[in-house]
């Protein structure tokens, strides 16, 4: 076979490949005339001293154009973000421009339109201080007890922010705190719940100590009965029943049976003195332990009848 029957056999089928490969070169090749919209992050560059406030555009939205090919081969996520320069500028209100050749569109792409066109950022202060720390606390100690003391340390922790809202703070909370069915000291690192966005914790654990101890309750008992101890026959009291009131844990106090209750006056003392006629404070006696009488105790008058002197 000679070399020339070999490059004309199927010549026909040779040249409508060839023909095949040229059009899809060109194809590939010329500008798409279809645009394709493309989402490019946003970035604000600013002083360190000065903040971004509020919500601002985070995401520019551009229009681009190029060879069929760069369309379907670009990855969106290695996009170089769109930088917003506003060093040396604010606090305050900054309306700040955008235009096509802010965008590095992948290569072989065209950057046709970009929205939005203009961005409105508000600026502030950046500042630093101590707020104080409000601890949650849920529920309720067991029945009979309560919370008596709640410690906080250390009482205030350092936030960062804005100087607007950041100066307006005045508290944070902790994360909740169940108390329920305690009856005993609760002691914990609590974290502390962040504040809204952008102010920021640069503490973020605190230690809460909360007493939990029995509840105190004061209860009043009425004709309790007053007896005079080592008194002459015929001496007499101004009042043979006084009201009094006492405070103690709950248990305790609720444990006084009332009609059990009463008082001992002892006059041997004033007697030996020789007085007839005196005031006497009423005190009751074997209360249970960490139970008190409440103060003005009820006074009463003696009047003591002296023993007759013995004739000689």
């Amino acid at each position: 076979m000679t070399r020339l029957s070999w490059l004309t056999r199927d010549l026909g089928l040779k040249l409508f490949s060839l023909l095949v490969a040229g059009l899809l070169f060109i194809f590939v090749s010329v500008e798409s005339g279809t645009p394709v919209d493309v989402d490019f992050r946003i970035e604000y560059h600013t002083d360190d001293d000065i903040l971004v406030v509020g919500d601002p555009p985070q995401v520019l939205q551009a229009t681009l154009k190029g060879p069929w090919a760069s369309l379907w081969t670009f990855n969106t996520s290695k996009l170089d973000p769109v930088v917003i320069d506003l060093i040396n500028t604010g606090p305050g209100t900054v309306r700040h421009g955008l235009d096509v050749k802010q965008v590095h569109a992948p290569g072989g792409m065209k950057v046709v339109s970009v929205r939005p066109a203009e961005v409105d950022v508000v600026l502030d202060r950046r500042v630093e201080r101590l707020v104080a720390v409000n601890p949650d606390i849920i529920g309720k100690p067991a029945p009979g007890f309560e919370t008596t003391n709640i410690r906080v340390e250390p009482a205030r922790v350092r936030v960062v922010g804005p100087q607007g809202p950041t100066q307006a703070l005045e508290f944070v909370y902790t994360r909740p705190i169940d108390i329920s069915e305690r009856a005993d000291t609760v002691e914990l690192d609590m974290p502390l719940r962040p504040p809204n966005a952008p102010i920021r914790l640069l503490d973020s654990t605190v230690h809460v100590t909360l007493d939990i101890e029995e509840e105190i309750i004061e209860r009043h008992f009425d004709n309790v009965p007053v007896t005079l101890a080592n008194a002459t026959p015929g001496s007499a009291l101004s009042a043979r029943f006084v009201t009094v009131g006492v405070r103690g844990p709950r248990r305790a106090v609720e444990s006084i049976d009332e009609k059990k209750l009463s008082a001992t006056i002892d006059v041997a003392a004033d007697v030996q003195a020789g007085e007839t006629r005196f005031e006497k404070t009423v005190e009751l006696a074997h209360l249970p332990e960490l139970v008190i009488e409440l103060s003005p105790k009820p006074k009463v008058v003696v009047d003591l009848k002296l023993p007759k002197k013995k004739k000689r």
